[in-house]
Order: structure tokens, then sequence, then C-alpha cells
């Protein structure tokens, strides 16, 4: 009898059902691998339904917040730092930045797509990259080298998003251009190319207040409202489409036109929590639009007041609300003495809350940005 093993063992033909529920559990290394061998393992392992078979089962290993907290002084920006929480308990982890950073430096959290960061950052304050960081892998890789042409201090939007069906991505960048007219143009950067493509004129509406965005099935949203010569428009949401170039502006309710808005995503539709305060209360409200018989109709889906200053709902996490609680107190004394209260606060869909987290911060700090990440979303 031989001891050479057979150079091969016999398989048998697995069900497609079964390989199915197989790829569900296997790595984005592991998938990409299966996608390129013919087109029916790309279209099968692109479509919404198995992306959303695979964000159920890895929702339930757990899921945590980042955020991105930094000073109000400009001057400061550079001792901007992230925390790591859970969603559940409040726990804080150990959390650093995957770059160097100086004086001169700073950094923007762009988003996280499927347990990857994506990073907008720059160590001598001029020059910006794009990057994109695993924290559970600890890798990363650097998607546009030196965004020189965007600017540090024009590039008001910049968002990240996979197309449809296959394993390239494209960043938004919508920005304005100086010069002797100025105006608002978009460019993209395609994966495939690995280029941005030449800037194309927004339209009048188009407008970038902040930093903060959401996807929703590929299509980028966020608030703005526009300002002409002295005249102030109401606030409104604006999508852009990176497969057809395309804008859309939708209005907000009457109730909802308030200076405070944070956009989310709850299970594939587009929400937006508004937020009326002054400084002895407040009330926030999630409205979430639908199309019937071709018309936009808004459902109020959360509601919540209180005594306090500034309460706005920052993310949901499996149709659960977190709240942030920022209060900015200036003792005056001979130190001058200024600290911050952050207060996170988790509102259960059976009417329960958790506390998160409650901090003390020296000097006038500001929660930037909270940002949910699964810990096991593309392990790659």
């Amino acid at each position: 009898m031989s001891d050479i093993p057979p150079s091969g063992v016999f398989m048998p033909k697995l069900p497609d059902d079964l390989l199915f529920r197989i790829f569900i559990h296997c790595d984005a290394k592991t998938l990409i691998r299966v996608q390129a061998t013919n087109h029916f393992w790309m279209e099968s392992l692109s479509t919404q339904e198995f992306v959303a078979e695979i964000e159920n089962c890895w929702r339930k290993r757990g899921c945590s917040l980042f955020g991105h907290f930094g000073h109000n002084d400009e001057s400061r920006r550079s001792s901007d730092w992230i925390i790591k929480m859970s969603s559940h308990t409040g726990q804080r982890f150990p959390a650093t930045l995957p770059f160097l950073m100086t004086q001169q430096g700073w950094f923007d959290v762009v988003g996280i797509d499927k347990g990857v960061f994506y990073m907008r950052y720059s160590s001598v304050g001029v020059v910006s990259n794009l990057v994109a960081w695993n924290p559970i892998s600890r890798r990363k890789f650097v998607i546009s080298d030196h965004i020189h042409e965007i600017g540090d201090e024009t590039s008001f939007l910049l968002a990240f998003l996979y197309f449809p069906k296959t394993v390239n991505y494209a960043v938004v960048s919508i920005y304005l251009e100086l010069g002797d007219n100025p105006r608002t143009v978009f460019t993209l950067f395609n994966s495939s190319v690995r280029s941005w493509s030449p800037p194309l004129e927004c339209p009048p509406y188009v407008r970038r207040l902040d930093p903060q965005y959401v996807t929703v099935n590929r299509i980028v949203f966020w608030a703005t409202w526009s300002h002409s010569n002295e005249t102030e428009f109401p606030p409104y949401i604006v999508s852009f489409s990176p497969l057809t170039a395309e804008f859309q502006q939708l209005p907000l309710p009457g109730e909802a036109l308030t200076t405070c808005h944070t956009l989310l995503n709850r299970d594939g539709h587009l929400c937006i929590a508004i937020n009326d305060h002054n400084f002895q209360a407040y009330n926030s409200v999630i409205w979430q639009p639908d199309v019937v018989n071709e018309e936009i109709v808004w459902t109020k889906l959360f509601e919540v007041g209180g005594n306090g200053p500034s309460f706005i709902p920052a993310v949901m996490v499996e149709n659960d609300v977190i709240h942030v609680l920022e209060r900015h107190v200036e003792v005056n004394d001979e130190e001058g003495v200024e600290f911050t209260h952050i207060h996170l606060r988790r509102f259960y869909s059976g009417c329960g809350r958790r506390t998160l987290l409650w901090a003390n911060y020296e000097g006038d700090v500001k929660l930037r940005s909270v940002n949910t990440f699964y810990e096991s979303f593309y392990p790659v």
C-alpha cells in the first residue's frame, strides 16, 4: 500500500442554498474571491438580501460607539481624540488613531461602513489624505493621497460608499470652488481607476454646513439650508446618487424647521432627528419620510423632552436611539474655569433607557460625531 496521499479528493456538489449559508459566515476576503470566479456569484453575493443576511448575523456579535471629541478652539484641533464604548453598557475601551498627529495636524471621521473607518487627516495641516482603517485587524490603507485640489477649508462634504453589485467604492466630495466666480462643485473618486473625476457644478440649492451625512441604499443624504445675500431659507434635505450623478431636494415638515438636525439610517429608511431647545429645556423628535401616492408623508417615530440646554439624537442602534446631552459650563472665578458635561443615554424600543456615558472634560469640549461600529463586519 502506498503512503502517497491522493492528489485530489472527490467533493459532492453542494446546493446553492447551503453555499449561501456558508458564505454568510465568511470574511470579506473570501467573499471577494468567490465573487471574482464568475458572473453568477458576483450577482448573487452582491444583492441587498445577501448583505442583509450578513448584517443580521454579525449584529449579534456586539456593537460599539466611536465618539470623536475635540475642543471648540480651532488652534487646539490637533488635540482631538476618539473614545470607544459599548453601545449596551457604556463600558469604555482603549482607542488609538492609526496615524501620528502634529501640532498643525487634524482629522475628521468621514464615516464607518461595514466595520471599517474612513478618515480624512493631515499631519502637517496643509495636505490631506483619506485613509481606511479596520480597528479589529489594525490594518489601514490610504485611498487617495494629497487631496489638495479639494482644500482643507472649503471641503464640506466627503462621503464614502460602495457601488451596488461590485466590489468598487466611490468617494463623493462636494466643495466650494474659489475664484472670480465661486461655485459649488462635486467630484467623484473611483476605486477602479483610482483617480478623481473632473469637477462638475452642483444645483444652486446644494449646500453643506457641517461634516455629517448618512447613506441609505447607496444614496448620500445631508441636511442643510441656503443663504442668498441676506435672505436665509428654511432647512431641507439634499440627496446625491453617485451612479446617476443626480441631486434631489427634500423639504422638511413644518414642525421640523429648526436649526439642529441629525440624519439617521433606520433599517434602510431615512430618518431625521430635530431638536428645539433653549437654555432651559429641549424637545427632540425623530421623523421618517415615506412616499405615498407620489407624495412625501412624514411620520413621527420618537419624541422626548426635558430640562437642559441641548439634547440632540446622535445615532440609532437596532431601532434604539442614542441621545447626546452637552452642557458647557463657565465658572466665573479668579481662574475662569471652563468645563463640559457630556451625557449619553440609550432609549430602548420598550420605553426603557440606560446611561452610557457621563463625563466631565476640562475646557470647552465638543462631541463632533458618534458612529456605530459592528465588531465583526467584514473582518479583513
